[in-house]
């Protein structure tokens, strides 16, 4: 079931335009029932001469009178939201707003770019900022989608090829007061996701999810996303509130496995020119399993990072499979070395073979030595050379045993 936000949940300073009859509707039904203006302002204890202004719609009206003149059972909120063609407030405005307003997958992809790439200004103008046009075009369709003809205030080339688009306060106002995104400057906020996000469908948490790794996530050896917060501005040990709610999401909602928050860097940062200390704070995907889930259920839109998350996947180097089927590779491996080399083998000869790390290698090693698959021989048989100051092994009975019953 959808959630729906109406016209009597958006701030209340927002002022509205009715459609000239509908408003002219209104107000002779307010005359006809309080026989003048003035006993019809002091019922909506208001200024007369405001009450005429808004009469005439010389004025426009917040929505601070209309919840009033609905108590006095002048108008109904539902109807009233079919015959708004403006909000407004500060010279911004929405023409001919989309209300109620739906909590769906589209107001997920604008809350999270918020937080993310874009923000929303001192002056609650909304902005954001990417270089990827289908990233823009993905944010300009999510606002009609959901706010209506929202006004574009301008657009800047901050830097070559980068895009910021700015739009109207109206919508920031709403973006602020009604779901909770952070105004002002995101790196002295610690701010959490919003209530309604984590409690959301899975369709939009994954939505808002991607989103942001599609604004600040990157992909290398692992997928991962930063945050960076003014060194007084964190309320957690844990790391920033956003990042720690979002590897919730990850790890309750489609099972992935997240490391961190790990704080990253401590560096000075200016802003305005003034000199402060920063926080960087990452989270990190890195085994194969988890790696694969979120290609599957979340990914990219950007293509570049979605095609280089398939390659990561196709030729990843250190996935960390179950322990049992990674140590049956292990082992194929070790006995490679004995069956058809007739030779002993050590950690690093094994891992120059199967392209492993080191690290991952020894505990392999030191696992099947512990379990009786494998144990240590001396240095210098079957004409190893005794300058090599490493431990060499071979397969145990139980080891030999084990390789061929393998299926």
């Amino acid at each position: 079931m959808k959630i729906h936000f109406h016209l009597f949940d958006l701030p209340t300073d927002l002022y509205i335009e009715l459609q000239p009859s509908y408003r002219k509707k209104v107000f002779n039904k307010a005359l006809k029932k309080y026989g003048s203006w003035i006993n019809f302002s002091k019922s909506l204890k208001e200024d007369v001469k405001n009450v005429r202004r808004w009469k005439s719609g010389v004025r426009s009206f917040s929505i601070r009178i209309l919840k009033k003149m609905a108590g006095l059972r002048l108008l109904d909120e539902k109807e009233v939201e079919k015959k708004i063609i403006k909000l407004k407030k500060c010279g911004g405005h929405i023409n001919n707003p989309k209300l109620p307003i739906v909590f769906d997958e589209n107001l997920a992809r604008i809350i999270a770019a918020a937080f993310c790439d874009g923000g929303i200004g001192s002056d609650y103008i909304v902005h954001y900022t990417n270089k990827d046009q289908n990233m823009r075009a993905s944010f300009q369709k999510a606002i009609r989608n959901v706010f209506g003809d929202v006004k574009l205030v301008n657009i800047n080339e901050r830097h070559k090829g980068i895009i910021q688009l700015n739009y109207s306060g109206v919508m920031g106002n709403i973006l602020n007061n009604v779901f909770g995104v952070p105004r002002k400057n995101k790196i002295f906020l610690d701010t959490p996701i919003p209530k309604l996000i984590i409690n959301a469908n899975n369709a939009i948490v994954k939505t808002f999810i991607r989103q942001c790794f599609d604004d600040e996530g990157w992909v290398s050896k692992s997928v991962r996303m930063s945050r960076t917060l003014e060194e007084n501005a964190l309320k957690s040990k844990e790391g920033p509130l956003f990042l720690q709610q979002l590897k919730y999401l990850l790890e309750a909602r489609f099972g992935i496995s997240v490391k961190g928050p790990r704080l990253n860097k401590k560096r000075e940062y200016f802003v305005k020119n003034k000199k402060i200390k920063v926080l960087d704070f990452e989270l990190a995907i890195c085994d194969r399993k988890s790696l694969e889930i979120f290609y599957s259920n979340i990914g990219f839109d950007i293509d570049y990072k979605m095609k280089k998350l398939k390659k990561c996947l196709d030729s990843y180097m250190l996935w960390q499979s179950l322990q049992n089927d990674s140590l049956k590779f292990f082992l194929r491996e070790c006995a490679k070395f004995v069956l058809e080399r007739d030779k002993p083998f050590s950690s690093q000869l094994i891992a120059f073979k199967t392209k492993r790390s080191k690290a991952r290698v020894s505990w392999a090693i030191n696992e099947l030595n512990k379990k009786g698959f494998i144990t240590s021989v001396d240095y210098g048989i079957n004409g190893i050379d005794r300058r090599y100051n490493h431990t060499f092994y071979t397969l145990t009975e139980k080891g030999l045993n084990t390789i061929f019953n393998f299926v």
